[in-house]
C-alpha cells in the first residue's frame, strides 16, 4: 500500500512548478543576492539550477510514496535553503553554523535510531535495511530542510520591526538626546571609515557605524524624528533608499558588503536629505496661506509636487527624468559635501592631513577682499579687488579679481587655483567656466585650471542644467561641448538652447533646419542629427521641448513637434510662441502659439503637454 499519497503524478509535478515559480518572488522580495563576487545573473541561474536539483531529486525519489504538501514544501524550500545558506554564510556564519550543527546532530542521531533497532524477521533483513536507510535519508532531509527554514526565520526576523533584513545595534537617536550627535562627539566611532579599518568590520559593526552617521545627520539637518538604518537586498544598481513612512534608510546589502566606506556615507546622508525634503514640505503644507508663497518655501513646492508623482527611474527610458527631479539633485549635491566633512575629520583625526580652515569672506576699511581662516585667525587668500562669496550651491571654484582688473580662481580653502590673468571669466559651475585671455578668443577651463578646449569666438557660460555648452569656432560655425570637454555635435550654422533633461534640440546644419537627439552618460553627454528638413531653412529652440517653428525657403512659418512630425503646415506669416511657463501645473501644461495669416488675421493655437514630455 502507498503511503501519503494525496495527488496525482501529474498534479505533483506541476505543484512543484508553480509552487517554486511562487516562491522564487517572494524569496526574491527579501533574501535574494549575488553569490559572492558573482553577478546578479550568474547567481540566479545558480539558484535555479539549485531549485530543479532538489525538486527533481525529491520527486524522483517520493513520487511513488510521498505525493503530498509536506513532501512538496521540503523538495522545494532545500533548494532556496541551500542557497540562502551559501549567500548569507559570509555574513551570518555563526548563526548558520550553530543551526547546521544542530541538525547534524539531530539527523545522526535519528539514522542512529532508525538503524540500529534490532530486525526480527530474517529473512526479510535487506528489505527492511533498505527500507530503514531510505527512512533515515527522508529524515535527514526533512531536518536539514527544517535547518534551514529555522535559518531563513532568523535572517528575515528582523522584518517584523520594519522592511531591513539587518538592523544596527546603535540606537536611532530620540530627539531628546539629538543634541549630542555631532561629529566630534562620535569620532571614535567614525575613525572605521578609515578604508583599512572598515575591510576588517562585520557586516553588524558596518550598520553601527552608519547608523552614527543617521544619528549625526538627524542633528544637523534638524529631522524631528528618529533615522533607523538597516540592510536589506535593494533592486539591481540601487545602494540605498528611503521609507518616509517607517522613517527608515536601507542600504543594500551587497553594497555594504562590497563598496567602499565614502559611497555608504554619502548614500546614508542621501537618504537623510529625503528625509529633511519630507518635513520640509509637511511645513510647507502647514503653513498659513499668507505665508506660502515665501520664498522659503519654494524648494517645498517642488517636492511636493515630485513625491506625488515620483519618477523611480527602474527602467533606461525613465532613469534621467529620476536623475533631474530637484529632490534628487538636490539630495546629491547636499550628500557629496556632507560625506566630505566625515573623512576630513577622520583624517584629521589620524593625523593624515593637515587642520583644514573654516573660511570666510571679508572686507577691510578699504574695500579690499580677504579670505580668513576663522579658527586660526588668519588671513589665507587676498587682498583682492573682489572675490566671488564662497560655498555657493553651484561653484566648484572661486572667482577673484586683482588690482588690474584680471580674473583668477580659487578653491574654496583659499589656494590660488589660477592666479588672475584673464580678461574675463564666468563663475564655475559644474567644474567648467568660460575664459578669455584675449580679446579675439575665448576657452573652457575646468576646476583644476586646465585648458579644456582649443580658443574659440564665443560660447555659453553656463550649461543650463543640459550638460552642453554652445560655442562658435574660429571657422564661424557651432559646436556642442559636454561637461568634460569633448565636442559632441559640430559643424552647425546655429545650434538652439537645450535646457535641463531636454532629449531633443534644434539646429540649423548647411542652411536646413536638423533636430538633434541628445543622449545623457554618467561618461559625458553625447548629441547627434535625429532628423533633418530639406523644405525648411530655419528652426527656433523646442518650446517646453516638444514644439519647434520652422521657416521655408519663402520665409512661411509652420510647427512641428519633437518627432519631426508636422503640427501646423508652413503656411503662416509668422508664429509667436505666447506661454513658454515651465512649471507643472495642470494650468501651465498648455503651451498657446499666435498665428498670423497672410491677410494679418490671427488666432490663437493650443496645446495640452503631457507631464513627460516636460
Amino acid at each position: 500500500m502507498l503511503i501519503g499519497n494525496k495527488k496525482h503524478r501529474i498534479v505533483y509535478i506541476i505543484d512543484h512548478v508553480f509552487w517554486a515559480a511562487i516562491a522564487r518572488l517572494w524569496y526574491n522580495s527579501i533574501f535574494f543576492k549575488s553569490l559572492g563576487d558573482l553577478s546578479l545573473r550568474t547567481s540566479a541561474g545558480i539558484l535555479l539550477a539549485l531549485l530543479a536539483l532538489f525538486s527533481i531529486t525529491g520527486m524522483s525519489l517520493g513520487i511513488k510514496r510521498h505525493r503530498n504538501k509536506a513532501d512538496l514544501y521540503v523538495n522545494v524550500a532545500t533548494g532556496f535553503g541551500v542557497y540562502t545558506v551559501l549567500a548569507y554564510l559570509p555574513i551570518r556564519k555563526k548563526l548558520i553554523v550553530t543551526v547546521l550543527a544542530a541538525a547534524a546532530v539531530l539527523s545522526a542521531a535519528y539514522a542512529a535510531l532508525v538503524l540500529c533497532r534490532a530486525i526480527t524477521n530474517r529473512q526479510n533483513a535487506k528489505k527492511i535495511i533498505f527500507r530503514r536507510i531510505r527512512m533515515a535519508a527522508y529524515g535527514s532531509r526533512t531536518i536539514l530542510c527544517v535547518s534551514m527554514t529555522v535559518i531563513m526565520a532568523l535572517i528575515a526576523s528582523n522584518l517584523f520591526f520594519g522592511n531591513r533584513l539587518f538592523l544596527p545595534s546603535v540606537s536611532p537617536s530620540a530627539p531628546s538626546s539629538v543634541q549630542d550627535q555631532t561629529i566630534e562627539n562620535n569620532i571614535e566611532t567614525l575613525v572605521h571609515l578609515d578604508d583599512g579599518t572598515w575591510e576588517t568590520l562585520t557586516v553588524q559593526e558596518k550598520l553601527d557605524v552608519l547608523q552614527t552617521v543617521a544619528n549625526i545627520e538627524q542633528r544637523y539637518l534638524g529631522i524631528p524624528h528618529e533615522l533607523n538604518v538597516g540592510a536589506s537586498n535593494l533592486p539591481e544598481d540601487v545602494a540605498g533608499s528611503y521609507r518616509d513612512i517607517t522613517h527608515e534608510i536601507q542600504v543594500d546589502l551587497d553594497c555594504l558588503i562590497h563598496e567602499t566606506p565614502r559611497l555608504l556615507v554619502e548614500t546614508i546622508t542621501h537618504e537623510a536629505y529625503h528625509a529633511f525634503e519630507h518635513r520640509t514640505v509637511d511645513a510647507y503644507r502647514e503653513a498659513s496661506k499668507q505665508m506660502k508663497p515665501l520664498r522659503l518655501y519654494q524648494d517645498a513646492r517642488h517636492y511636493e509636487d515630485e513625491f506625488m508623482d515620483y519618477e523611480s527611474g527602474n527602467d533606461v527610458e525613465s532613469f534621467w527624468k529620476y536623475y533631474f527631479q530637484a529632490c534628487e539633485s538636490d539630495a546629491r549635491e547636499y550628500a557629496s559635501g556632507a560625506a566630505e566633512s566625515y573623512f576630513v575629520a577622520v583624517a584629521r583625526h589620524l593625523g593624515t592631513v593637515p587642520d583644514l580652515p573654516v573660511v570666510c569672506l571679508f572686507y577691510d576699511e578699504d574695500g579690499k577682499a580677504f579670505l580668513k581662516d576663522v579658527k586660526q585667525d588668519s588671513v589665507i587668500a587676498g587682498p583682492y579687488l573682489f572675490i566671488e562669496e564662497p560655498f555657493s550651491k553651484t561653484t566648484d571654484a572661486y572667482r577673484v579679481i586683482d588690482d588690474n582688473g584680471l580674473v583668477g580662481y580659487l578653491d574654496s580653502y583659499g589656494k590660488e587655483i589660477v592666479p588672475p590673468h584673464y580678461l574675463e571669466g564666468s563663475r564655475m559651475r559644474n567644474g567648467i567656466a568660460l575664459v578669455r585671455e584675449n580679446p579675439e578668443s575665448v576657452y573652457y577651463i575646468n576646476s583644476a585650471g586646465e585648458r579644456l578646449t582649443q580658443d574659440l569666438l564665443e560660447g555659453d557660460a553656463f550649461d543650463n542644467g543640459s550638460g552642453f555648452l554652445r560655442a562658435k569656432t574660429e571657422d564661424g560655425k557651432w559646436t556642442l561641448i559636454n561637461l568634460a570637454g569633448q565636442t559632441v555635435f559640430s559643424g552647425a550654422d546655429r545650434i538652439e538652447g537645450i535646457y535641463g533633461e531636454q532629449r531633443t534640440g534644434s539646429a540649423v546644419v548647411n542652411g536646413h533646419a536638423v533636430l538633434l537627439q541628445i543622449n545623457f552618460s554618467p561618461a559625458g553627454n553625447t548629441c547627434s542629427i535625429s532628423r533633418e528638413f530639406e523644405e525648411y531653412t530655419d528652426i527656433s529652440i523646442l518650446y517646453k521641448g516638444k514644439y519647434a517653428i520652422v521657416t521655408d525657403a519663402s520665409g512661411n512659418r509652420g510647427l512641428i513637434d519633437n518627432d519631426g512630425r508636422v503640427v501646423l503646415p508652413a503656411e503662416y506669416k509668422s508664429i509667436e510662441c505666447v506661454d513658454i511657463l515651465y512649471d507643472c501645473d495642470d494650468e501651465d501644461r498648455m503651451i498657446r502659439f499666435r498665428l498670423e495669416h497672410e491677410d494679418g488675421t490671427t488666432e490663437i493655437f493650443a496645446r495640452m503637454i503631457p507631464p513627460e514630455a516636460l
